[in-house]
């Protein structure tokens, strides 16, 4: 099954690359890297559960 990213975030990217470009891009990026890094620090302490994607 093919991935498709959810709207809402194709809309936040795009908002933040109309309203900052490159730099506001980057921004998000740094920032989406350690919310990622975070999150799946959560999940390892959660346990071995896999969690389904909303949607």
């Amino acid at each position: 099954m093919e991935h498709q990213t959810d709207k809402a975030i194709v809309d936040a990217v795009l908002r933040i690359r109309d309203r900052f470009g490159a730099y506001g891009l980057r921004d998000m990026i740094a920032l989406a890297e350690r919310e990622l890094a975070a999150a799946e620090t959560a999940m390892r302490e959660l346990g071995p559960h896999e969690q389904d994607p909303p949607g």
